[in-house]
């Protein structure tokens, strides 16, 4: 976990402090804790602007980012673009295959 303010409703590290820990030396492969937003269309999102602009850095500082995204919030779309699918190596999800929520993300 990164330093930083805790953001209570997420769970995740938020300010100046989590931005610096973020840019330190990184692994080439990471996860991305979850998303409050995945669709096709918009991509990843945030539900904050602190929190897409530290998810932006931690993206650029990995060779492969994979998403975590639960069943909920495939196709939901939060105010604050993160990045675009192309930007991540994979999606990880406990949606089976067949489902309609899949189907709106590639």
């Amino acid at each position: 976990m990164l330093g930083g303010r805790l953001h209570k409703r997420s769970v995740s590290a938020l300010g100046a402090v989590a931005a610096e820990a973020a840019r330190a030396p990184s692994p080439p492969t990471s996860p991305c804790s979850s998303w409050p937003g995945c669709t096709r269309r918009r991509g990843l999102t945030a539900g904050e602007a602190e929190e897409a602009a530290l998810r932006r850095i931690l993206i650029s500082r990995t060779a492969d980012t994979y998403v975590l995204a639960s069943i909920e919030k495939l196709g939901t779309v939060c105010p604050y673009t993160v990045t675009g699918l192309s930007e991540v190596a994979g999606i990880i999800t406990d949606a089976p295959a067949g489902h309609p929520a899949v189907a709106r993300v590639p």
